[in-house]
């Protein structure tokens, strides 16, 4: 037996009892809706039954009402409607539409076989009938109703297509793209596209980027004492304390100099230290020169100057005015003698000038006496 004619059997027998009871109900118990009269019987027939019956009823005095049947109404014998009114749905057209369809035109529609949504699901709803709520993990709780994905995005700290994957601790802002791609810029100690890579300890503050063409991280700031740049994964060599990117030394440890810092500086450099050349900035007492290894050429000199090595300071004693060094009674000497000279050649000088003046003040008084002298002659030689 068919299917359907079973099924409109069934429904008749039932509307048989409620009839028989008197009582009209609409519901899935008592059947559709019945009327007393032929009233809605287009075209009667010979044998006293309906025909065809107006739109919307059937059976065979065409008082049973089609139930949630759409314009095109139901089978005159079974009831079944052709088309199931917006917002129901299986072969009865019994069984509403999930709430969660989206609304078409004010109207919810699902397909009549298993009611799933014909136009997608209201937001934050997915699954074919709707009846799944999107993750909280999608931005806004929003995703695409066929499969739940979030394609909207995530909420911060999340990618994926589920967003269930933790975006890299070091993103900044803890936001990164649906491939876990940073949003923004690396926090600090971290690099690559995802942020995922540690920057070595060996660069200043922790702080390097991806280098082009390389999967080498550069360390910005450069290397912390003792490594090699750009990477700072190699150390300096034995006893230099920085180089450049080809290994050779740009500073020693105290007391070594060279390319490699592989010369000892001499042991005559003040504070046993010596610049990059060898060359000493200072001198020990008692030693000069470039590198310190010449003895101060005057006796009892403590120390001498560098480049000159004349003597700037004595062991005992006094430095003399040509840079020798002098005992204690002889300086005093030099000083009695020093200032005495001086004094006895301006006595000596004086008496000198004191001499000739008076020498030549006698000179002229006996000149002026032989002058007068005839004189005085003519005087007597008259009186007489």
């Amino acid at each position: 037996m068919d299917k359907d004619v079973q099924l409109a059997g069934e429904k008749l027998f039932t509307m048989s009892v409620c009839a028989f009871t008197g009582v009209i109900i609409l519901s899935t118990i008592c059947g559709p809706l019945k009327a007393d009269t032929m009233e809605h019987c287009v075209e009667p027939s010979e044998s006293g039954s309906c025909r065809y019956c107006e739109r919307g009823w059937f059976g065979n005095d065409c008082n049973d009402q089609c139930q949630n049947c759409n314009i095109g109404g139901c089978n005159q014998t079974t009831g079944i409607c052709q088309q199931c009114s917006p917002g129901y749905h299986s072969i009865n057209c019994s069984i509403a539409c999930p709430l969660q369809c989206r609304e078409s035109y004010g109207n919810t529609l699902c397909d009549r076989e298993r009611g799933r949504c014909s136009d997608g699901c209201k937001p934050t709803w997915w699954g074919s009938r709707c009846e799944n709520n999107c993750s909280n993990r999608c931005r806004n709780s929003i995703c695409l109703y066929s499969d739940g994905s979030c394609h909207l995005g995530c909420e911060d700290g999340l990618y994926g297509n589920y967003c269930n994957k933790p975006c890299s601790a070091g993103c900044g802002n803890n936001t990164c793209y649906s491939n876990g791609t940073c949003l923004n810029h690396c926090n600090v100690g971290y690099y690559g596209p995802s942020c995922d890579g540690n920057c070595t300890d060996h660069c200043i503050d922790r702080e390097c980027v991806l280098g082009s063409g390389s999967d080498l991280p550069l360390c910005t700031k450069g290397c912390i004492r003792g490594w090699q740049p750009p990477y700072c994964k190699v150390s300096c060599k034995t006893k230099c304390t920085t180089c450049n990117d080809s290994g050779e030394c740009l500073s020693c440890e105290g007391g070594f100099w060279g390319a490699f810092c592989q010369y000892q500086c001499s042991r005559n450099c003040v504070n046993n230290s010596c610049n990059s050349d060898g060359s000493c900035a200072g001198c020990r007492d008692g030693w000069y020169g470039t590198h310190c290894d010449t003895p101060c050429p005057v006796r009892q000199c403590r120390s001498c100057f560098q480049n000159k090595g004349t003597c700037g300071r004595c062991r005992a004693g006094d430095l003399d005015d040509a840079g020798q060094c002098v005992s204690a009674k002889s300086s005093r000497i030099t000083v009695i003698c020093a200032t005495a000279v001086p004094i006895l050649v301006l006595v000596a000088m004086s008496a000198i000038i004191l001499f000739w003046y008076r020498r030549r003040t006698r000179i002229g008084q006996l000149g002026t006496k032989d002058r007068n002298a005839p004189l005085e002659q003519e005087q007597l030689q008259t009186e007489m």
